[in-house]
């Protein structure tokens, strides 16, 4: 169990703090004889899914299979965001930006909510001045009483809300080297761990942005993982059809959700990405107990 004398800093990104010094995420997952789609019938089984994140529309690199899993098989989903999102850069006009970022990401995070008939825990960790996981982890955990607290205070709401599975960021990446969402991966996971009397299964975005250039000469933008070479990758086919959304498949909630974020993403953003092709359309995804911090691909990544 983590304690205050463990910083975000023991190791690269904080691992360490999740693993219990060992170096491995120890969850329940599938021992080697996983079949192909043993991960996602793990997923459409579950009852009660949980996501920690750090900012609104960070719920956006796993839309698709959330859709999926929370709106198509019914689990019951839970969205905890540690921030309000108000150090990030508003991209609609001044006016809409009124009165403050974080009141307007707010209300976008739970029109986000909606979508999926998620509950929706939006902290407020403060806005972090941070330029490593590692700083951005200790300004959340001095803002609450230190690394104990914070964590103790994740992982009271996965003992509350019991989930069967939990979804988080990869924290030697982030998905998109943010230090905010590295951090907010150690926290989950080291959360995930202390709270556990029984293991569950945790699983972390693999995804990072990929932009191409269409026939059409305009860019196209999907997703790829970060080490496509990775044996143990799971990755989601996002071009998958919603049932209860005839004529939609799964990558249009990324769509739907960046049009909802809309502080966030340029209009040409959202268009770049309805414009992917079937191969961007995915979903990338590692258990956690694949997860190994000297794994010697994923380090630098983010330097």
């Amino acid at each position: 169990m983590p304690t205050g004398r463990i910083a975000w800093a023991v190791c690269a990104s904080g691992l360490a703090c999740a693993c219990g010094g060992g170096g491995v995420i120890v969850d329940a997952g599938a021992d080697d004889s996983e079949t192909t789609d043993g991960w996602l019938e793990e997923i459409w089984a579950a009852d009660r899914i949980m996501i920690v994140t750090a900012h609104p529309d960070d719920e956006i690199s796993l839309a698709p299979v959330l859709a999926e899993a929370c709106i198509e098989k019914g689990a019951e989903c839970t969205f905890l965001v540690l921030t309000r999102g108000e150090g990030g850069a508003c991209k609609l006009p001044p006016a809409a930006c009124e009165p403050d970022l974080g009141t307007v990401r707010s209300a976008e995070m739970s029109r986000s909510a909606e979508v999926f008939a998620a509950e929706l825990l939006l902290w407020d960790l403060g806005n972090v001045d941070s330029t490593s996981p590692d700083e951005a982890g200790l300004q959340w955990a001095n803002n609450v009483g230190g690394v104990d607290a914070l964590v103790s205070m994740v992982a009271a709401e996965i003992a509350r809300i019991d989930p069967d599975l939990i979804f988080t960021f990869d924290p030697r990446h982030g998905v998109t080297c943010h230090p905010e969402h590295r951090a907010a991966g150690v926290l989950a996971l080291a959360a995930a761990n202390s709270a556990s009397e029984s293991p569950r299964s945790v699983f972390v975005a693999e995804a990072r942005t990929r932009i191409d250039t269409g026939p059409d000469g305009q860019p196209v933008a999907g997703y790829e993982p970060w080490v496509a070479e990775d044996g143990a990758l799971r990755t989601y086919d996002a071009n998958r059809p919603l049932p209860s959304r005839p004529g939609t498949v799964a990558w249009d909630v990324v769509v739907e959700l960046m049009t909802i974020h809309a502080s966030q993403f340029y209009p040409s953003d959202v268009v770049a990405v309805d414009a992917a092709g079937e191969q961007l359309r995915v979903v990338p995804l590692l258990r956690a107990s694949d997860v190994v911090a000297e794994d010697p691909r994923y380090q630098g990544l983010c330097q």
